[in-house]
């Protein structure tokens, strides 16, 4: 053990003025090497004796701490390390991530000395507990939010908002594999790293990102064309590391979606001119055709579903007129195109303005418009026959008083 020791001392020697990670990952190597040699002259020796100086694993690593190691040094390098690989991924550029993995090892290594030293990356739960009691884990995680305060708000705002979303993605891809593959799940470290995480690019950023040019608007105007966009929007969004909490990010999200409903109802109202015709057909295709994009992009999440139809209840409630104009295409459906429709055809078209009539608040003046042109068809003899009136009767009512 004593000619080890002394190999050991005289390489730390020669390397005096190397970067601690590059002593390391030699260090590593001769360390290695020679209990293959130990274990090749004795293997039992190596394996279940200890002298005055330890085995060769641990004269090794104190050897080293002694010599050559310093704590806070080691953490400033890993540190620096991670902003440096944060900063290739907003900047598109590669970077070598072998160096974090072995300062991790190292860092493990010298604060739980028994751990034994081989070619591949050996991080234990117990260690995981040391780093964690030596603070070492929580200037990680202070390091991390450092960083992501100064550097969120200097890219974002420069970078398209498709871009950024890409870039978040990436980010946490990195800190999942680079700090939770280094330490174990389990451990009561992770979900505070992550929650730190979340909260420093996503929470304290959401409202710029949602605001972002070509963010939400666009994305919400043209659904069928950002589908993929939404979807990592929403994922990114609704990350969550802390048990029985809401992320506040969604909220934002949510609150942008209907505004955004509200806008595009507000800007087809605009648009579609005077015949009520032209006008509830617009609105019925609006209202299914937002209803399945917006379960598909947000996973059916009902926070969402009721955002889109608070948004869709706002706009058209603002529309005085409406609740009557709705009656009268009730009466021309009943009227003109239920005489040649199937019973298929009249259940559809049904369930489309039924779905949009639940949204009317003002349902005084839709019925009063109703009761008038159903006395007219009665009188006229209008009607496609009595059982159709009645049902369509029986579903307002339970539409409108028992759903």
């Amino acid at each position: 053990m004593f000619v080890a020791g002394s190999s050991v001392k005289r390489f730390l020697d020669e390397n005096k003025t190397s970067p601690i990670v590059s002593v390391w990952k030699k260090y590593k190597i001769l360390l290695v090497a020679l209990q293959k040699v130990f274990q090749f002259l004795d293997r039992y020796y190596l394996l279940n004796v200890d002298d005055e100086h330890g085995n060769l694993n641990t004269v090794g690593i104190t050897i080293f701490k002694q010599n050559f190691y310093n704590q806070d040094d080691t953490v400033d390098a890993l540190t620096e390390l991670l902003d440096h690989a944060r900063l290739n991924i907003i900047n598109d550029t590669p970077s070598n991530d072998e160096d974090i993995m072995l300062l991790f090892e190292l860092l493990v290594a010298v604060n739980c000395i028994d751990i034994k030293i081989t070619k591949k990356h050996t991080i234990s739960f117990k260690s995981i507990n040391i780093l964690f009691e030596n603070d070492i884990l929580r200037d990680i995680n202070r390091s991390m939010q450092t960083f992501y305060s100064i550097q969120v708000k200097q890219w974002i705002s420069e970078k398209p908002c498709i871009d950024a979303l890409h870039i978040i993605q990436n980010l946490f891809e990195f800190e999942e594999s680079h700090i939770v593959y280094h330490l174990y799940n389990e451990h009561k470290f992770i979900n505070i790293y992550l929650s730190s995480l979340q909260k420093s690019i996503i929470t304290n950023h959401a409202e710029a990102i949602i605001n972002l040019p070509s963010s939400c608007t666009l994305f919400f105007s043209n659904p069928d064309q950002y589908v993929e966009q939404i979807q990592l929007l929403y994922q990114l969004f609704s990350k969550s590391y802390e048990e029985g909490s809401d992320s506040v990010a969604l909220t934002y999200l949510a609150d942008k979606l209907t505004k955004c409903i509200e806008e595009e109802v507000a800007h087809f109202m605009n648009s579609a001119g005077q015949n009520p015709k032209q006008v509830i057909d617009g609105l019925m295709d609006l209202n299914k055709k937002s209803t399945l994009w917006v379960e598909s992009c947000f996973n059916q999440d009902q926070k969402f579903c009721r955002a889109r139809e608070l948004g869709m209840r706002l706009a058209m409630n603002k529309i005085q007129k409406l609740p009557a104009v709705m009656a009268l295409y009730c009466d021309h459906l009943l009227k003109v195109v239920f005489k040649n429709a199937s019973d298929d055809d009249m259940k559809v078209d049904l369930e489309r303005i039924l779905a949009l009539l639940v949204l009317v608040e003002n349902k005084d003046v839709f019925f009063e418009a109703y009761r008038v042109s159903l006395g007219r068809r009665l009188l006229k003899q209008e009607i496609v026959s009595f059982d159709v009136e009645t049902s369509v009767v029986d579903q307002l009512r339970y539409a409108f008083f028992i759903r």
